[in-house]
């Protein structure tokens, strides 16, 4: 029995980088925590990292966002992770239409801290939430 890897895209969003030039501190923060916790799942593989660093996450025309949604549907990525929601998107109907909507099965969205994670499950996706 071979068990699944999920090709995962991590992704990275900061409003305001806290500097002109190179990366923010938290992107780098971020980065760790996806890091870490891509580390400690076995199923999820990161096969790629998108950055938007000083963008706003109210719009979802974002450079790195859609080149990575173009990935997704290529079927080259199956599963995002991000720090939080907020980081996917602050347009809450949107980043709702997108977890739900157009990641339905096979892409899995992971959200850390809290764990917020849409998984295919037959035919409907399903949430889990866990502190």
């Amino acid at each position: 029995m071979s068990e699944t890897i999920y090709r995962a895209a991590k992704y990275i969003r900061l409003s305001y980088a806290d500097s002109k030039t190179g990366e923010s501190d938290s992107v780098e923060n971020q980065r760790k925590l996806l890091d870490n916790f891509i580390a400690s799942q076995p199923d999820i593989e990161a096969v790629m990292e998108k950055v938007d660093d000083g963008v706003s996450g109210i719009i979802f025309d974002r450079k790195e966002f859609k080149e990575m949604m173009a990935e997704i549907h290529a079927g080259n990525i199956d599963c995002v992770v991000v720090k939080d929601l907020s980081r996917f998107g602050r347009e809450y109907i949107e980043t709702g239409r997108y977890t739900f909507a157009i990641f339905f099965p096979p892409t899995v969205c992971a959200s850390l801290p809290s764990m917020i994670i849409s998984i295919p499950c037959g035919t409907k996706p399903m949430a889990l939430w866990s502190a």
